[in-house]
């Protein structure tokens, strides 16, 4: 190498570097998000099963304020907020929140009667690739309600 090509390695290397941290990390993120996205996804397919079974409405929102902490921290919980018998918040410290809802459909449970399961979680990326966008997560599952029946 010549001496007057030694700088160039070095500006090239300071092109490169950002954009490789860049995707390393947004990799990884990417790799949080879809694991949250799973945790949204099994917390209602979880609470749709349970509902189906016919559980009470209380003891749904006690696994559901269990099974938050799969999606946020439970050490930082700090309360649940129930708007009504079908909608209620899971807040944490750091201001994230879980919001679970049931089907009105859930109160009367007829036999075979469809009804719905929303989880809803926004994830908010530590890469700051577009805007500090957040990334609203949400799954739902429908199920019918069903009785079971021990002989």
């Amino acid at each position: 190498m010549r001496n007057d090509e030694k700088g160039q390695s070095l500006v090239e290397w300071a092109i490169i570097l950002p954009i490789i941290i860049l995707l390393f990390v947004g990799m990884i993120d990417f790799g949080y998000a879809f694991a949250k996205q799973h945790a949204v996804s099994q917390v209602a397919k979880e609470l749709a099963r349970s509902a189906s079974i016919g559980e009470t409405i209380a003891d749904l929102q006690t696994e559901a304020f269990n099974m938050a902490g799969a999606i946020i921290n439970p050490d930082t919980i700090t309360h649940t907020e129930v708007s009504n018998t079908s909608v209620f918040t899971i807040t944490a410290t750091d201001g994230k929140q879980v919001i679970i809802t049931f089907d009105e459909s859930l109160k009367t449970r007829a036999k075979g009667k469809k009804f719905r399961v929303l989880v809803e979680y926004t994830y908010v990326p530590f890469t700051p690739i577009v805007n500090n966008a957040d990334i609203p997560l949400a799954s739902q599952y429908y199920t019918k309600s069903e009785t079971m029946q021990s002989n």
